[in-house]
């Protein structure tokens, strides 16, 4: 199974977080943990069996990491949701979670200190420039677009855009402020850095993006 944990010690203010992604779709058998209550309700509410399926493979990718990570039985966790369907880690619950999935992939992030976010992508080909009427105000737009035309990937894009939804996903802030509100600073557009403090409002955020495999994220952290 591809398994990867994402060494940002030097990056970060406080030690222990953990981040990591997992190929969930090379795990064959989706029994070998128990699923929880919450578990079990969030996958029957699926109707198609092949999302049913993916499901169970990333809740099982979840749990094998948590494992490696917190040396514990991969049984002994649960995760459930809050009223606005974030992930919250039941046992144990000292532990601040954020889990994010794209194309057969799973993402966990644990912090013991601080609110935590995570976002992944795997780039395929989308009407960028449409999507950035949605996610950027206009001179962030102008910005992208130049990195994206000489670039030629879809990299400049997908940094941005993990970098907002790890802000969003951020414990108690959620979608409020909006992918318009979150300024990408150019050094991370353009991969000249990975980390960034980004402000909004009276509260600050730690931003630190990476790439691993075909997997574009970034984690955002707050109460730091």
């Amino acid at each position: 199974m591809t398994k990867t944990f994402i060494d940002l010690t030097d990056k970060l203010p406080v030690s222990e977080v953990l981040v990591g992604i997992m190929r969930h779709t090379n795990i064959q058998n989706t029994d070998l943990l128990p699923q929880t209550p919450e578990e079990t309700e969030k996958t029957e509410r699926l109707l198609n069996a092949d999302k049913r399926h993916a499901l169970k493979q990333s809740q099982t990718a979840l749990k094998l990491m948590m494992s490696d990570y917190l040396s514990a039985p991969a049984g002994s966790f649960r995760i459930g949701h809050d009223e606005y369907g974030a992930p919250v880690l039941l046992d144990p619950e000292n532990l601040n979670v954020s889990v994010s999935r794209a194309s057969g992939w799973t993402a966990l992030a644990l912090s013991a200190d601080s609110r935590i976010g995570i976002d992944i992508e795997t780039p395929e080909t989308i009407d960028w420039r449409k999507m950035l009427a949605m996610t950027s105000d206009t001179e962030e737009a102008q910005l992208l677009s130049k990195y994206m035309e000489s670039d030629r990937t879809l990299h400049p894009f997908y940094r941005a855009w993990t970098l907002k939804e790890a802000v969003m996903k951020t414990p108690g802030t959620g979608f409020a402020f909006g992918p318009k509100r979150i300024c990408v600073p150019e050094c991370i557009i353009s991969a000249h850095r990975s980390d960034a403090y980004i402000d909004i409002e009276a509260q600050s955020f730690l931003t630190v993006s990476f790439e691993e495999q075909n997997v574009i994220g970034a984690i955002a952290l707050t109460d730091f």
